[in-house]
């Protein structure tokens, strides 16, 4: 029995996959929990900050995992997985309304906000990479306020907008920067 367990901690995760798919393997697949576990209900206490709803989300990853890697080609099976359960955490977010909390709206205001910090150069260079994948208005509005230090009436004026629409268009922009720099650093961390 020990030699059976051994065999298959020592395959890769293709192989591990072809096992499952060729000959519907269930040892193939609890090698699969056992090295990705943790790291689903990592991902999951991360996005849902709720121990019981994360176990929740993470045994849901689990049971469909079967049928979703049936239905698709996988390359990097780490990565597809982390893939996959964030978007469950993403539908189940969406599914309770909940939204991001104004602490982390307040961090991305922070990264604009901040002057005088050691990391600035490393915040700037993130919302470098984020702020062009912002969609136009969002953009236009922040990158006037924060970096051109032009009022909400002068941004309203020049673009057509009333100031409750570049107000929106900034926070609305804020919160889409906060998720755009987390998913990087997941991907970091993860991958």
């Amino acid at each position: 029995m020990f030699g059976i367990k051994e065999k298959y901690r020592k395959l890769s995760d293709e192989e591990l996959i072809k096992e499952i798919l060729t000959i519907s393997n269930e040892r193939a697949f609890r090698e699969i929990y056992f090295r990705y576990s943790h790291l689903v209900l990592g991902v999951c206490i991360k996005y849902i900050q709720s121990k019981s709803d994360a176990d929740d989300i993470a045994i849901c990853v689990f049971s469909t995992l079967k049928q979703k890697i049936e239905k698709t080609e996988i390359i990097n099976f780490r990565s597809w997985l982390y893939t996959i359960t964030k978007n469950e955490c993403l539908m189940f977010l969406r599914k309770n309304k909940v939204k991001p909390s104004q602490t982390d709206i307040e961090n991305v205001k922070d990264i604009l906000d901040e002057k005088d910090n050691e990391h600035l150069d490393t915040k700037l260079k993130q919302l470098e990479d984020c702020i062009p994948l912002l969609k136009r208005e969002h953009y236009t509005c922040i990158v006037s306020f924060y970096f051109n230090k032009k009022s909400y009436e002068q941004i309203a004026n020049e673009n057509n907008y009333s100031i409750q629409e570049v107000k929106s268009h900034i926070q609305n922009g804020k919160r889409k920067l906060l998720i755009l720099i987390s998913e990087r650093l997941d991907k970091n961390e993860l991958l």
